[in-house]
């Protein structure tokens, strides 16, 4: 037979330190097995996006509408021709308070055109291109 002479609160206690100790070991083990990213890391490029025109077409002031913008994207770095990047807006409408929201569009090289469909009772206020994902890099022209 064993002799439990520990209080409950005696071994609640000890058994809680034990756990600290072993959540403390493995995050330790973890920190140790990440891999160096930002010593291995190469260059981040990411194209130069700039809006150049946006307008709101409307045919009726009852039916949904579309905002369009004609996005200029500079990518002579990157060695992709395409990638993701968001556009932040913020949103009026007639009945309601003004709201912030994020759209995800594709860019390519170049000039190109974006679309958003809007509410009738909705236009947009301000926007401004947001997050722009990094593109893989060209080879720099010297080593």
């Amino acid at each position: 037979m064993h002799d439990r002479s520990d209080t409950p609160a005696k071994s609640a206690s000890h058994s809680t330190a034990r756990r600290g100790r072993r959540t403390l070991a493995l995050g330790l083990c973890a920190l140790a097995l990440l891999p160096r990213s930002t010593a291995h890391a190469g260059p981040s490029c990411k194209p130069m996006l700039s809006i150049l025109e946006a307008r709101a077409v409307r045919v009726s002031p009852i039916q949904p509408y579309t905002w369009k913008a004609t996005v200029l994207a500079d990518a002579h770095f990157c060695a992709t021709t395409s990638g993701m990047f968001e556009i932040d807006f913020v949103r009026a409408a007639e009945v309601g308070p003004d709201l912030q929201m994020t759209e995800a569009f594709r860019w390519r090289a170049g000039q190109f055109k974006i679309e958003l469909e809007l509410g009738a009772d909705e236009w947009v206020l301000e926007h401004r291109i947001g997050f722009i994902a990094p593109c893989v890099c060209r080879d720099p022209p010297f080593k």
